[in-house]
């Protein structure tokens, strides 16, 4: 094999190894945003276990418990939502790298072996790699949207329990 050939094989691989390194940029945020959601489950839990505990001293009436709980019960729905629908996107990606990572193995084998009809193979797992990431993209792109609509709820809910709260302590 000459040195000609051996850089056409590096130069053909490093096409999916570009893909590959998108992919780790994309899914280091996606990481990052899933282990802050849950990170802010497990925090609701705690407030959660906490006003149900406080309650028992009859530090909050209960219909300040019941709203309480209903509001936390609520954002626990959407986090829960929004972490599987990371989760979903974070395996989605994670094909995609393995699938440019099983293109690159392809085209040295086929490069190496002198096989053309794995040319074929290369690029139906170029593609598949392709369409998962646009698929994990998809699924990230939808998590901000629901990102946005619990943090628009948490708000008017905490801003309406704040409302009734002031009323319980009038009395």
């Amino acid at each position: 094999m000459t040195i000609e050939i051996v850089t056409q094989i590096i130069q053909l691989i490093v096409a999916p190894t570009v893909m590959v390194t998108a992919c780790t940029l994309i899914q280091g945020g996606a990481l990052g945003r899933y282990a802050n959601i849950g990170s802010r489950i497990r925090t609701l839990t705690r407030e959660r276990a906490e006003a149900l505990e406080f309650s028992m001293y009859d530090k909050l009436s209960d219909d300040a418990l019941e709203e309480v709980l209903d509001i936390v019960d609520t954002q626990l729905i959407l986090l829960c939502r929004r972490h599987l629908l990371l989760r979903n996107a974070i395996l989605t990606i994670y094909l995609a790298i393995l699938s440019f990572l099983a293109t690159m193995i392809a085209i040295a084998l086929a490069r190496i072996l002198s096989i053309s009809t794995i040319t074929v193979v290369v690029i139906g797992l170029f593609v598949s790699g392709t369409i998962l990431l646009f698929l994990g993209v998809i699924l990230l792109y939808i998590e901000i949207q629901n990102s946005d609509q619990a943090i628009n709820f948490e708000v008017k809910q905490v801003m309406s329990l704040k409302s009734q709260l002031t009323r319980f302590d009038s009395r």
